[in-house]
């Protein structure tokens, strides 16, 4: 049985992980591109702090991106970039500094999906454990 542990959204415009850059010297870096839905990520999960998870987790994201024409009020599949396994990296490794759980290979069930919404850009979170797990 699993037991549902966060559900929450989280606003504003879901960001892809990018990937390391090389710099001008030689040295690689990573963008900080998603530093600021990192931090609308933290804000939403800290004000509903909870111990950390030290089992296996199960985490599905819906991403929502706005749209503000042609969807007459509908929620459409989003079939372009960025990709939902993009989208989903930075959530995870939030998720890990923050200790929601102690590392994000606790992952082992894993859905993120993305739609077009005429509503408001975010992410949909449920973080769900084996009750018998725990």
């Amino acid at each position: 049985m699993r037991k549902i542990i966060y559900k929450l959204f989280v606003e504003g415009e879901p960001k892809a992980q990018p990937r390391p850059r090389k710099g001008k010297y030689g040295n690689f870096y990573n963008p900080d591109t998603t530093d600021a839905w990192k931090e609308a990520i933290q804000i939403n999960f800290l004000t509903q702090r909870k111990p950390m998870i030290t089992g296996p987790v199960i985490l599905t994201a819906t991403f929502f991106f706005h749209k503000v024409t042609g969807l007459h009020g509908q929620i459409v599949p989003h079939t372009v970039k960025p990709d939902a396994d993009n989208l989903i990296k930075p959530v995870k490794d939030c998720l890990t500094q923050i200790g929601v759980y102690k590392d994000d290979s606790q992952v082992f069930d894993e859905h993120p999906t993305k739609y077009w919404t005429q509503g408001k850009s975010g992410m949909e979170i449920m973080i769900e454990v084996e009750e018998d797990a725990l």
